[in-house]
């Protein structure tokens, strides 16, 4: 099975709430999906570490600052795991938006083409939340505001119309416009609704 890029929105309120102050509901259902899930932490230490950056963002906000490298790793994984269904998903009001996934040929073909420095260089790596890191190899994601949603449609938007580009297959452009530009555009004139992406 192919990896690909899974775009959702979610609630910018909802977000701001779980991620500073989570219920002691949210905090036992996320704690509940790290420690007994069929992919969860089989080593102790590891599982009480997890704990503790789980706890330590709902209640005082995703950050990696001051972590060391595998606390970062293990903190992607935290991240993605609240956005699952069986995370905290529904409480964030998370929900697909695009018909289809986009494949990382399809992502590496526009970041190839894109100016250096834009947000579609988040298709390759993701993106840490609050940084310029790109997350940890298999756990990749990346999680956009308001404003970012507009500038990323736009920077699709503006390679789609470039009539000098040579793409590998010419099936890019509406690939690019059905699973990305259009998705973002259901949601790119509403400030309380963020974009999450998760590779998978």
């Amino acid at each position: 099975m192919s990896t690909c890029w899974y775009l959702h929105s979610f609630s910018l309120d909802r977000f701001k709430q779980v991620f500073g102050s989570a219920t002691p509901e949210q905090e036992e259902k996320l704690l509940e999906f790290i420690e007994d899930s069929d992919e969860g932490y089989e080593d102790d230490d590891e599982r009480e570490l997890a704990v503790l950056l789980a706890k330590k963002i709902l209640h005082g906000g995703i950050s990696y600052k001051g972590k060391r490298e595998d606390e970062k790793v293990m903190l992607d994984d935290i991240v993605t795991r609240a956005f699952h269904e069986m995370g905290l998903g529904e409480e964030l009001e998370e929900k697909p938006i695009s018909p289809e996934p986009v494949t990382l040929d399809l992502a590496e073909e526009l970041i190839e083409h894109a100016s250096p420095g834009g947000l579609i260089s988040f298709l390759s790596e993701g993106r840490r939340f609050g940084t310029n890191e790109p997350a940890a190899l298999l756990m990749g994601y990346f999680i956009l505001t308001a404003d970012e949603v507009r500038k990323l449609k736009s920077e699709v938007d503006e390679l789609i119309a470039n009539p000098s580009i040579q793409w590998k297959w010419p099936q890019v452009p509406e690939q690019a416009k059905d699973n990305i530009s259009q998705p973002l555009g259901k949601i790119a004139g509403k400030s309380n609704i963020g974009l999450y992406a998760v590779l998978t």
